[in-house]
């Protein structure tokens, strides 16, 4: 009886030490498994996080890029609105006289402008305005030009002329200032007696 009691004490002892041995093989397996799909889990957060990393780099490259956009657009406009003033003035500078520039050097060195050739007494020629240029003598070259002190014949034949009513000295035309006609009436008197 004792026997038989102790036997199936062991055989149940083996059984159950024979399950015991088989869930401990499964729950390794089961912990094997688990141990896999953490370390997977860790690889694809690491993943994800250096795609975020990434991800956020390239949006402030992005950014930045943009603002050099923006920054290169205002400046091309300023550069636009400065071509365009600078045309402006150049089309304006065009109808104004050429401006002689300076050369380097002493003060005493500089060319004058040329304004035409010069004459034997140095200065630049007639005035368009003078009454010789024009072909006509006005009273107030008369009163200007001088006259030898001795020539009497010159004085002769200027009263001649007057007498004769050669002399006009009621002169019109345009005078070379504004407002001002050249002798619109006659001049009232006597002609100043030569000197």
């Amino acid at each position: 009886m004792r026997d038989k009691k102790e036997n199936s004490n062991c055989q149940l002892q083996m059984k159950r030490r024979f399950w015991l041995q088989r869930k401990l093989k499964l729950m390794s397996r089961e912990l094997k498994k688990w141990r896999k799909n953490y370390r997977k889990e860790l690889s694809f957060k690491n993943q994800s996080a250096t795609y975020e990393k990434k991800a956020h780099d390239n949006w402030l490259k992005a950014c930045a890029a943009e603002r050099a956009i923006a920054e290169e657009k205002r400046e091309a406009a300023n550069l636009r609105h400065k071509l365009l003033e600078m045309t402006q003035k150049m089309a304006m500078r065009q109808d104004e006289p050429e401006i002689v520039k300076p050369k380097p050097g002493r003060p005493n060195t500089q060319n004058p402008p040329r304004r035409g050739p010069l004459s034997q007494n140095g200065s630049f020629g007639l005035s368009p305005w003078s009454s010789e240029a024009s072909g006509k003598r006005f009273a107030s070259d008369r009163r200007c030009d001088p006259a030898p002190m001795n020539s009497s014949s010159t004085s002769s034949s200027l009263a001649k002329m007057i007498d004769e009513g050669k002399v006009n000295m009621a002169t019109k035309g345009t005078s070379p200032f504004p407002g001002v006609s050249l002798m619109d009436s006659p001049v009232g008197g006597p002609l100043p007696p030569p000197v």
